[in-house]
């Protein structure tokens, strides 16, 4: 698949790895081009997440990010509370009234990122899908992100960025089965307050 897709596509050229914050237990996967890229805090980076519903987010081929990496850019996933990839426990902690812990979670992975040198905070893109576009419009409410000068580009696709309207109205196909994920702010004040503190397009 890979050489009728890319004539040229050496897998040599590239090295993947896992990265575990010290003091969290977060994973963050990376790849790179072993020519392409110099981990010296200049480097651009794309950095993506999911961290909803137990999905493992894990990294796969794709065509699209190897035309990054030939570019010199880091690419990295960031393993969230909210998926399952350290566990059951993780997608827990990473829903309902434990929504946050994803935020936080992913914006602890760009700050390392930057610290550590892997990427320069100016260059770096946050991207996310769905739920993923939750995570990152969320993360993007966050004064520190700016603060801290941890971003220069999101990427939203489809994102699920009105969830406290989405889950109030049940003729929404999908919303009653979205409850155990969210909470019901329909039946329930805390999951209303809650969800309302964090939903991205009430919180511009």
């Amino acid at each position: 698949v890979y050489t009728r897709t890319f004539d040229k596509y050496d897998p040599t050229q590239y090295k993947q790895t896992i990265i575990t914050l010290p003091t969290t237990n977060i994973h963050i996967s990376i790849v790179y081009n072993i020519k392409k890229y110099t981990k010296n805090g200049k480097s651009p980076g794309l950095v993506s997440g999911y961290g909803a519903y137990g999905h493992a987010n894990l990294m796969s081929f794709n065509k699209y990010v190897v035309s990054l990496l030939d570019r010199g850019y880091l690419y990295a996933i960031a393993h969230v509370r909210g998926g399952t990839e350290n566990g059951f426990q993780w997608y827990q902690y990473g829903k309902m009234q434990h929504k946050k812990n994803s935020f936080s979670d992913f914006i602890e992975c760009m700050r390392y990122l930057t610290q550590n040198k892997w990427v320069d905070g100016s260059k770096l893109t946050i991207m996310g899908g769905s739920a993923g576009g939750l995570l990152i419009g969320s993360v993007l409410n966050q004064p520190e992100i700016y603060q801290e000068k941890l971003i220069a580009n999101a990427i939203l696709d489809v994102p699920f960025v009105d969830a406290l309207s989405t889950m109030l109205n049940p003729r929404i196909p999908l919303t009653k089965l979205e409850y155990t994920e969210w909470g019901n702010p329909t039946k329930n004040k805390k999951a209303f307050d809650y969800i309302r503190s964090y939903s991205p397009i009430q919180n511009i």
